[in-house]
């Protein structure tokens, strides 16, 4: 089984973004989306995920250092699909979770890093001091951030020139306790 299920759930990512209405992200309908496709199990990891996702980006200790190089990005499409993979890989080793050994956990790794993403994007488009970002953008960034976290797939086949081993970006903040992600339950 690959390591993060990547054809799978990049086909499926990129249908349920196809999918939603009009062009506003919304965070409720990318979560239904995607959660009516997974086993109990796969839910209750994913929620896992979102709940300690929801504590980096909302929280008041590191929320403005997370979010704030989006406010001035030249290139925000890239700058929130990076951000999100650098919060994703946060969360991964700061529960000291090795997803080649957990791969009940590898499943849904892409799946909740889009739903964070999605409230992320609502809660920018919602604030006055974030730029707007569109359904296209968030598809554009959803796409950036997948490639980024399919790079650890050994399954994945991926061009030997890569151009995101070129981009030199803060990694987010560490959480304060090793224990914020105890993944799979």
């Amino acid at each position: 089984m690959p390591l993060l299920q990547s054809a799978d759930q990049q086909s499926e990512v990129a249908e349920v973004i196809e999918q939603l209405p009009g062009n506003k992200v919304n965070a409720d309908q990318i979560s239904s989306a995607i959660m009516q496709n997974m086993d109990e199990q796969q839910q209750q990891n994913t929620q896992h995920f979102i709940s300690a996702g929801k504590d980096l980006l909302f929280g008041e200790g590191t929320h403005y250092q997370i979010m704030d190089s989006l406010k001035n990005s030249t290139d925000l499409v890239q700058d929130f699909g990076f951000g999100a993979y650098q919060l994703m890989m946060t969360m991964i080793q700061s529960g000291g979770l090795s997803v080649q050994d957990r791969p009940d956990v590898g499943a849904v790794i892409i799946p909740a890093g889009v739903i964070l993403m999605g409230l992320a994007a609502e809660f920018m488009n919602e604030s006055e001091e974030f730029p707007d970002i569109t359904l296209d953008q968030f598809g554009d960034s959803v796409e950036a951030f997948t490639y980024m976290m399919l790079k650890h797939d050994p399954e994945f086949s991926q061009s030997p020139e890569d151009p995101q081993e070129d981009i030199q970006q803060p990694m987010p903040p560490q959480p304060t306790s090793g224990a914020l992600l105890n993944a799979g339950g």
